[in-house]
């Protein structure tokens, strides 16, 4: 492992932007300590290059390593080199990226039930405060809807419950075609509390069935398409159960964004607990738009879902199609070679 690690270091500090950005991609499924502990000064270097996507890139590979056990311990001071990052960037692909770093690290801790934490710091919510939210999400300035939405889900990540706001996101905030009010829409729809004491699924839950279902058939490409993409951090069975012929049916949309990310969302639920029942067929509709997908990006999805919950179907199909692998392009092939080394382990 260590020659490797000495190689994953040597294309991070490379000269070379592609070879740095396709080797802060790969770290993201790894979960190897030994290997990646070594390398996080070289991640880290990487938020300040001065290429857009080596710094958008480097993000998730912190991202990924802070979620795995311990990892946290590694990089304690992550969120607050993002936050910096954050207060500092320009471009909106980063600043995605940085914003989603504080919410799944916050989420992180949440979960661990460690009362001290909160990683965006931001003030207890009061009376004003909310009113002053409130009458800015009402309005029809969309930045000032966009800062008021991003309160909120600081204050819900810090304990707040703002039940109050709840109808006013579904009346205003909910009909925005702003792409990143709709993000924001959505990370809010993720944290609040979905279920009651006995786990049973909130009446609120219907409004936010229908915006969902309604997105998944929205005419803009890029709504359509960043639904499915939230929809695989849901776990609630009864909020998914009804979404499923809105996900399938956007497997066959026009846009490549809108297919990839459906892919998903099936691949998702697939792996629920009784899942599998929701979405007997699956496998056989991936198969299915694999055979037709030209784009490399939902045929690296498709494929991807064959290998992990049908392996013996993508083993066939790769048998059809070994002498069209080499067109395939970089994202798919990659697939490949993962179905290939998970066969030779297993024989």
């Amino acid at each position: 492992m260590i020659p490797i690690s000495q190689n994953f270091r040597n294309n991070l500090q490379h000269p070379n932007e592609y070879i740095r950005d396709i080797t802060l991609r790969f770290l993201c499924p790894l979960n190897e300590i030994e290997i990646l502990e070594p390398l996080i000064p070289s991640v880290l270097a990487n938020l300040e290059h001065r290429h857009p996507f080596i710094r958008r890139n480097a993000i998730l590979p912190v991202m990924s390593i802070y979620k795995l056990p311990n990892g946290d311990r590694l990089l304690v001071d992550a969120p607050d080199m993002i936050e910096r990052a954050l207060s500092i960037e320009q471009d909106p692909s980063i600043n995605r990226n940085a914003f989603l770093m504080l919410f799944t690290c916050a989420q992180y801790r949440l979960e661990k039930q460690n009362e001290e934490t909160f990683l965006i710091h931001f003030d207890k919510g009061t009376p004003a405060l909310a009113n002053e939210i409130k009458e800015a999400l009402e309005g029809n300035n969309v930045p000032a809807k966009v800062k008021a939405m991003k309160k909120v889900i600081m204050l819900l990540l810090n304990r707040e419950t703002l039940p109050q706001l709840f109808i006013t996101i579904i009346r205003y905030v909910m009909p925005s075609e702003d792409h990143t009010t709709q993000k924001l829409l959505l990370l809010y729809f993720k944290i609040i509390d979905k279920t009651d004491a006995q786990g049973k699924s909130l009446q609120e839950m219907i409004m936010i069935c229908q915006n969902l279902r309604n997105n998944l058939q929205h005419p803009n490409k890029y709504i359509r398409g960043i639904t499915p993409r939230f929809l695989c951090r849901l776990n609630e069975i009864e909020i998914l159960e009804p979404l499923i012929p809105s996900v399938l049916a956007n497997l066959e949309h026009r846009h490549p964004f809108s297919r990839r990310n459906a892919i998903l969302a099936v691949m998702s639920i697939y792996k629920l607990p009784n899942g599998d029942q929701l979405l007997f067929d699956a496998p056989d509709m991936i198969k299915r738009a694999l055979s037709t997908e030209q784009d490399p990006s939902p045929k690296r999805n498709a494929f991807l879902m064959l290998l992990t919950f049908a392996q013996d179907r993508a083993i066939n199909y790769l048998h059809t199609q070994v002498d069209s692998v080499p067109e395939w392009g970089e994202l798919p092939q990659m697939v490949v070679l993962e179905l290939i080394r998970k066969v030779c382990i297993t024989n």
